[in-house]
């Protein structure tokens, strides 16, 4: 037997000599691949994991564990999904099935990496991966020089637990000389060669064990790949301190946030970077750090930054958009930046040649500047999540000559827009393939949209629409609905492209959307009594099964007596319960994030009976009237095994020396990652920091804060009482909020 080594996995093969002993059937586990993998509607397809994932599912399978645990995801055998490792709300159905052996599968179905977890650092949303195999072709290009393991099982199977190395398994690699027996077709290659995501569990077992096998790896690993985000602060140290300068050129990738630059303070020494992400970045001034930077990247290709500011500051985006722009081989690019008063695209003032992908979230661009945009961007094949904003002053001879590049178009258009704008846009996007639109405030109907796409649109292959439209209360609403529907039931919509649309109704709006278009969500707004689908296949409980979120106001309303939420994800509640509660949502086995408002003690068996029914919950944020007068500390007894987040900051109360420390003892507080309370004083937050295990951030508010000078204090005396290794600053959010971040 051998063992094969294709796009950084490994894959155990039988030799020829071995086949005829192997049963005729062989097992598979499949993942279902619709986009939205929980309807009812759609046929399901099913794809298979590659060979290495179905080797390590079904090991797990078969030794009767709970779940299998793999780089992105773990699957689930109780309930039969496969879950995020990052997002636990994010889940796919999963099924074990019997093949026969002489069934012929594709090499790249079976090696290449599952689609939902991709095999590009961070699951990046660009169309395709650039080759990152170091001159050697890859499954990726579908010519792989195949590599092999030329040792036994046993040390196969050793060499794959190798998360869980120490010491002595460091030694045993080391001593009995293993790399040596990884082989192609051509030479010996002494090369560990593994998941680019083990890469950081292979420096910590080895770290200081021994300089050669150390020098090994270095060399060997020719590309790396880097997550900063969740990393602990004497980790980081040590990545950075001891290893990275080994290899700082041949970082490809990295995941980055706020702290990178704690620990570096430049990316001058990253010349093949090519991949970034910057996630939660809270402030101008680490965001105009970030972009002070970029310029040195000149092999990027790939930039995903995400910055979340809530206060109103001054923020240089003419500064963000010509650096991005200025990036000589930069194809991809999302950008995300929430901030008050702030969503107006600037104009880029350099031409980029190279940017094929753009993402761009919650960003206003006037329609008369599209041409302008575009000009400046002219190889740009993939818009997104842009808003296009209409002046009812618009020239209507104004002509577009520059979107003919564009193949994925997804916008949002604001205010009215009339028949003659939505002709001026869509008869310049001749070679369009993929159309998402959102119209607020207005709606065209399915013959106008017929007539668009075949005179224009002749290359479309996806066409997802959502529109919505206030009606007269004086007209007929429901009559409207059904010419509107009328009108996307030609042969067109049905038979050629199977394009079905979902419509409802809600107080006097109407709102409609392809059926592909998954987004209703109760918050702040009625229930739509009145739902229609021209998929005859189609029912009401399609539109149930993708409410995912509601609000403590959803009971207040008449509801249908067949509704049925199987798939709530978040919910915000009020004790006590309404009686429908149970018989609308029949499980909470999705349930991520509990918001309960207004909770005294009478309620703590209510809510820990809620807490059983959970499987996946990770959030609780617990609020109280600052009316009551006495402390309502009871859910300190609820108990739960998945929640790592804890939110207490709208509390009545603060709590005092004695009440952190049974509250730091309790089960909710031994699991938890993060906190935020509110506690009386200086005393209270290092009980909370000495006794919570696995805690590694804390937003506190103290009684003691009186002024900006004595918050200083506080910090300093924290500084002295405390390890060094906390990290205590004030919280960029909240003047009041003093955040400590244990590393």
């Amino acid at each position: 037997s051998t063992l094969v080594a294709v796009n950084h996995k490994l894959v155990f093969m039988a030799t020829a000599a071995s086949v005829s002993n192997e049963p005729s059937t062989r097992v598979q586990w499949m993942w279902n691949s619709n986009a939205n993998p929980f309807s009812k509607s759609q046929k399901v397809e099913w794809r298979r994991y590659s060979d290495v994932e179905n080797m390590i599912i079904e090991k797990a399978f078969t030794a009767d564990e709970s779940h299998a645990m793999l780089d992105e995801y773990h699957i689930d055998f109780k309930h039969n999904l496969q879950i995020s490792n990052n997002d636990t709300g994010k889940q796919r159905p999963v099924k074990r099935v019997m093949w026969d052996k002489d069934d012929k599968v594709l090499r790249e179905e079976r090696f290449l990496p599952n689609p939902v977890a991709p095999d590009l650092p961070f699951g990046g949303q660009y169309e395709k991966q650039e080759l990152a195999c170091n001159g050697r072709r890859c499954a990726t290009c579908g010519e792989c020089r195949d590599w092999y393991f030329t040792g036994d099982l046993e040390s196969w199977k050793w060499i794959r637990s190798v998360k869980d190395w120490g010491g002595d398994n460091a030694a045993r690699w080391f001593n009995h000389c293993l790399f040596t027996r990884f082989k192609n077709r051509d030479e010996v290659l002494r090369a560990i060669y593994y998941c680019s995501s083990w890469f950081t569990d292979i420096l910590r077992a080895f770290f200081g064990l021994n300089t050669r096998l150390k020098s090994l790896i270095y060399k060997q690993y020719s590309f790396h790949s880097f997550n900063f985000s969740y990393k602990q602060k004497n980790e980081l140290n040590k990545i950075c301190q001891y290893h990275i300068p080994h290899f700082i050129n041949r970082i490809y990738a990295l995941k980055i946030n706020e702290h990178f630059f704690t620990y570096i303070s430049s990316f001058d020494q990253f010349t093949q970077l090519r991949f970034l992400k910057v996630s939660r970045v809270p402030s101008p001034k680490t965001l105009t750090k970030i972009m002070k930077e970029l310029p040195h990247l000149l092999n990027l290709t790939h930039l995903t930054i995400r910055c979340v500011i809530t206060r109103q500051v001054f923020i240089n985006f003419s500064l963000i958009i010509d650096t991005i722009w200025n990036l000589p081989k930069l194809r991809y690019c999302s950008l995300t930046i929430f901030s008050p008063g702030i969503n107006r695209l600037y104009m880029p003032t350099k031409i980029s040649s190279t940017l094929e992908s753009l993402k761009l979230t919650g960003y206003r661009i006037p329609f008369n500047q599209i041409e302008q945009f575009m000009k400046y961007t002219p190889h740009l094949k993939y818009l997104s999540n842009v808003l296009v904003f209409l002046d009812t002053k618009i020239n209507h001879n104004y002509v577009l000559l520059s979107l003919s590049t564009l193949i994925s178009l997804n916008i949002g258009i604001c205010r009215r827009c009339n028949l003659s704008m939505m002709d001026l846009l869509l008869k310049n996007l001749s070679n369009l393939q993929h159309l998402t639109i959102r119209l607020f405030d207005n709606i065209i109907d399915g013959y106008k949209w017929e007539q668009f796409i075949r005179n224009y649109l002749s290359k479309l292959k996806s066409f997802k629409i959502d529109m919505s439209y206030r009606i007269d209360r004086n007209r007929n609403i429901e009559e409207y609905m059904n010419r509107l529907l009328n009108s996307f039931q030609s042969s067109f919509w049905i038979k050629e492209h199977q394009w079905f649309m979902h419509c409802y109704i809600i107080d006097t709006t109407i709102h409609l959307h392809t059926s592909t278009c998954y987004d209703f969500c109760y918050l702040d707004q009625k229930f739509p009594l009145i739902w229609k689908s021209t998929n005859p296949n189609d029912n009401q409980q399609i539109l149930y099964n993708n409410i995912e979120t509601i609000d403590e106001t959803f009971f207040d309303q008449s509801l249908p007596l067949d509704i049925c939420l199987p798939n709530i994800r978040s919910i915000t509640i009020q004790f006590p319960l309404s009686d429908q509660f149970w018989s609308i949502i029949p499980n909470l086995n999705h349930l991520y994030t509990l918001n309960i408002i207004l909770f005294t003690d009478i309620y703590q068996s209510e809510l820990q009976n809620i807490l059983n029914q959970t499987t996946h919950l990770c959030s609780l944020h617990i609020k109280q009237d600052p009316s009551l007068r006495s402390p309502q500390l009871s859910f300190f007894k609820c108990t739960n095994s998945s929640i790592c987040i804890l939110d207490f900051i709208e509390l009545n109360y603060s709590l005092d020396e004695i009440e952190c420390l049974l509250f730091s003892r309790s089960s909710l507080a031994n699991r938890c990652a993060a906190c935020s309370i509110n506690v009386q004083n200086r005393h209270c937050i290092v009980i909370l920091m000495k006794n919570m295990p696995n805690l590694q951030t804390l937003n506190v508010r103290c009684e003691e804060e009186v002024s900006i000078t004595e918050n200083i204090q506080i910090i300093q005396w924290l500084n002295d009482n405390l390890s060094s290794t906390y990290l205590i600053t004030k919280d960029s959010d909240s003047s009041d909020t003093i955040r400590i971040r244990i590393q």
